[in-house]
């Protein structure tokens, strides 16, 4: 029997395999940008707009937060921080509701 990566182990259905798809890839979508904005900023191209950062936390790309860390990219404004991590902790909200909702 397979196992979901989800907050607990549980055998796999369609719906928890799906969630875990998802933030996986959102994941790896939010660490590409961040790098590639980290980037940006330093070669004095035009950088990724912050809508996109708060687009993808609302999205459950939690690797834009362990990305920020590691690059130490956008960790030292509050006027980004604040509403990126409301949209991360809306986005928990509704991940833990939906992993309820399909028994994950």
């Amino acid at each position: 029997m397979a196992f979901s990566l989800s907050a607990r182990w549980c055998p796999v259905n369609d719906g928890c395999l799906a969630l875990d798809a998802w933030l996986l890839a959102a994941g790896a979508v939010g660490v590409v940008v961040v790098v590639a904005d980290k980037r940006r900023a330093r070669t004095g191209r035009r950088r990724v707009p912050e809508l996109v950062f708060h687009a993808l936390g609302l999205l459950g790309s939690y690797g834009v937060i362990l990305a920020m860390w590691l690059v130490r990219h956008k960790t030292r404004k509050p006027r980004f921080l604040v509403p990126f991590m409301a949209a991360n902790v809306l986005s928990l909200a509704w991940v833990i509701a939906l992993g309820i909702r399909l028994n994950c």
